[in-house]
């Protein structure tokens, strides 16, 4: 993950706690395991943004 703490991606999410981000990349990390739909596209999400940092 980037350096973003937990706290401000809670809070970017409307105020939720560090407990429930850590929940929430627990379970996508598990539905990445079992959905290869899900997978293929953030992985063709990351690489837009990794091309797009690089563009800058």
């Amino acid at each position: 993950m980037a350096n973003v703490s937990l706290k401000a991606i809670g809070d970017y999410f409307g105020g939720k706690d560090h407990s429930t981000v850590i929940h929430a990349c627990k379970s996508v990390e598990n539905m990445l395991v079992t959905d290869p739909l899900l997978k293929s596209l953030a992985q063709e999400i990351e690489k837009k943004i990794v091309k797009s940092l690089r563009v800058k």
